[in-house]
């Protein structure tokens, strides 16, 4: 009776897993020109490299993937590597700065860069890569045919949420592209995105002295005795300082800073949702006292802490840091198998 049950219990979990891989596949496309086996593995130059697509109907763009690897031993934590998508006629559909560092290096694998929030796209579009020419590492992309094919191994990834369809790998059509960029006539809707550092906001002072200050995913302020657990998709920066009131200046690197002005407090603890890693700068400066600079690289679960003793302005003496406060390298998503 009892195994009966457990074989019972066995092919209702077996179907419930089954019925949820068919639903997810049901919306999930793959779209590809690559025969999966490398030929040629070639350095992405600042020019970049394209590869065109056809959706056949109106699709969310949520990821790509790429058969490649760092190259380079001298790299640095804030390399990174330029991604564009336009559509068949070249207007810009998204432009995005992703991190080299967390390539592995030597051995191409595939590469699963995630697309956050997705690009709507519909009928032709293009992927672009292309290399930060700041970087000191460098990036590998395979082909699969000799050099002048342009068959360089780039996948789209997309999602059909209109209806369901089987997932396919469409294999074929245009080749890729590596001449220089097309032409791009960005469509703005929206209001031009600032370029200047934000507004100091005011921190406003805590009930309670000696609590630390607390700033969540949502970017909202608040004095808690101790902080609450790491948010799920968040990295924590944990900042300590011996003398108060504050500035601290919060940045994505390369974008404006959020100022939190006047901070009565010793102690700041920021939640920072990644959905991949990100490198992220936090400055804290006091009137009279030698600005603290420090870059960290964040991931979903990551905790970093970093303790600062102020100088005056003058000494160079430099802030105290935790045994653990060195960056660790982090390792994109590395897919095997497609």
């Amino acid at each position: 009776m009892r195994d009966m049950l457990m074989r019972r219990a066995l092919r209702v979990v077996f179907s419930a897993v089954l019925l949820g891989l068919m639903a997810l596949s049901a919306h999930a496309q793959i779209l590809a020109h690559d025969s999966g086996k490398m030929e040629d593995l070639a350095e992405v130059g600042s020019s970049g490299i394209s590869v065109r697509f056809h959706s056949p109907g109106e699709a969310s763009l949520t990821a790509f993937q790429f058969f490649g690897c760092r190259g380079g031993e001298r790299g640095s934590p804030s390399d990174s590597f330029l991604v564009r998508v336009t559509d068949g006629e070249g207007n810009l559909l998204r432009e995005l700065e992703k991190p080299l560092w967390n390539i592995g290096v030597g051995r191409p694998l595939w590469q699963t860069v995630s697309i956050n929030p997705a690009v709507r796209v519909n009928g032709e579009f293009e992927i672009r890569i292309a290399a930060d020419a700041r970087a000191r590492s460098s990036l590998q992309v395979g082909r699969d045919g000799p050099a002048d094919s342009g068959r360089w191994m780039v996948r789209a990834h997309l999602l059909d949420p209109s209806r369901a369809r089987p997932a396919l790998v469409a294999v074929g059509g245009t080749p890729a592209s590596s001449g220089p960029p097309p032409a791009v006539r960005p469509e703005i809707t929206t209001a031009p995105v600032q370029t200047q550092p934000r507004r100091p906001m005011s921190a406003p002072s805590p009930a309670t002295p000696g609590v630390l200050a607390y700033r969540d995913q949502h970017r909202r302020l608040s004095y808690p005795r101790t902080p609450p657990p790491i948010p799920r998709g968040c990295g924590r920066v944990d900042i300590h300082w011996d003398a108060a009131p504050v500035t601290v200046e919060l940045s994505y690197v390369g974008k404006p800073p959020r100022i939190l002005e006047g901070l009565d407090v010793r102690r700041l603890v920021v939640d920072f949702p990644v959905p991949e890693p990100g490198l992220f700068e936090v400055t804290v400066r006091k009137d009279g006292f030698r600005s603290e600079s420090r870059r960290f690289l964040v991931s979903a679960g990551s905790r970093h802490e970093w303790r600062i003793r102020l100088q005056p302005a003058g000494e160079t003496d430099r802030g105290e840091t935790s045994p653990g406060a060195d960056v660790p390298p982090v390792v994109i998503e590395e897919v095997v198998e497609p």
